[in-house]
């Protein structure tokens, strides 16, 4: 019995239809469904960067709110030095802890309340609060190491010894920004390094920004010649000189790239003339650091006015 014709049209358009879906098609589609999970993909990768410089921005804005309140509560006459060498803002600097006078931007500096920084309960010389980056890269060898200048944890000890309503401000960050025990490594405050009493130890803890890298804080203004200084010293008092000597926080951005990269200061010689007149436009604009995120928006604007 021969088949109705409207059948066999069907059946005809079915092994057409089936066959009409080459390779050439099939990858075209895989293609297309590439450049949208592409597009996607990317649009939240932005979203997540956006979202942690919006995150980074709001802590330095908190942070800045802490060192308004230091600056007003905390009588710097009892303080030696802090209002010429940190401008009445929690000092950068470690080694201002200890028992005995330490040299700072050429001036002998001590604060109040001095003690030991201990590690693990052993006690850290002074001598050894020194900047450990790698020399061939310029990058922390050890992010968690103290710091000779750019030190947040002086700055967050600073509060916590002299400024209760600076410190209640601290309290309110949300733990995220703070740095874990084990990256805090055992480093501690001790106003008396023979005490076993944890509880008059202070933990030197260190906040970190949206990608999870430490936080730099400057306080430090130089106030003598610079030239005998390290490279890294001068740039760091320049970031106070070109912020109107104000105190600086900087985060620095997804890249975590920053001015202080060796071949950065190598590519500009003599670093000397860098820093001419604290005005190191050439080191602050470099590309690298477009993505930086710093506490003042003075700074922001002085760094944006002078790039080329």
């Amino acid at each position: 019995m021969a088949r109705h014709p409207q059948h066999a049209t069907a059946s005809v358009w079915r092994r057409e239809a089936a066959a009409g879906f080459t390779l050439v098609e099939i990858l075209v589609v895989i293609a297309i469904i590439g450049i949208l999970l592409s597009i996607v993909f990317k649009g939240g990768s932005a979203l997540v960067e956006n979202a942690r410089k919006r995150d980074t921005e709001a802590l330095l804005n908190k942070l800045n709110l802490a060192l308004d309140e230091y600056r007003r509560e905390v009588d710097t006459s009892r303080i030696p030095y802090a209002k010429n060498i940190f401008n009445g803002a929690p000092p950068d600097d470690l080694r201002v802890f200890y028992g005995t006078t330490v040299t700072v931007g050429g001036c002998p500096v001590q604060m109040r309340n001095t003690g030991a920084i201990l590690q693990n309960g052993t006690p850290v010389s002074a001598n050894a609060l020194v900047d450990s980056r790698n020399t061939s890269t310029g990058q922390l060898s050890d992010p968690t190491a103290p710091l000779i200048h750019g030190d947040i944890r002086a700055m967050v000890l600073g509060i916590r010894l002299n400024s209760p309503k600076a410190n209640a401000i601290l309290k309110s960050i949300d733990p995220k920004y703070w740095a874990s025990p084990e990256q805090v490594n055992g480093y501690e405050f001790a106003a008396d390094p023979t005490s076993n009493d944890p509880t008059t130890r202070i933990p030197l803890d260190f906040l970190l920004d949206g990608w999870g890298r430490p936080l730099e804080y400057f306080s430090t203004c130089i106030c003598r010649d610079v030239s005998s200084l390290t490279p890294r010293d001068r740039v760091s008092n320049a970031f106070v000189h070109v912020n109107n000597d104000g105190p600086i926080l900087v985060s620095y951005g997804a890249d975590g790239d920053e001015q202080f990269a060796a071949d950065r200061l190598a590519s500009e010689g003599d670093t000397s003339s860098v820093v001419a007149d604290f005005f190191p436009d050439n080191l602050m604009n470099s590309p690298f650091n477009s993505d930086n995120v710093y506490s003042s928006d003075f700074f922001t604007n002085r760094i944006r006015q002078a790039a080329p």
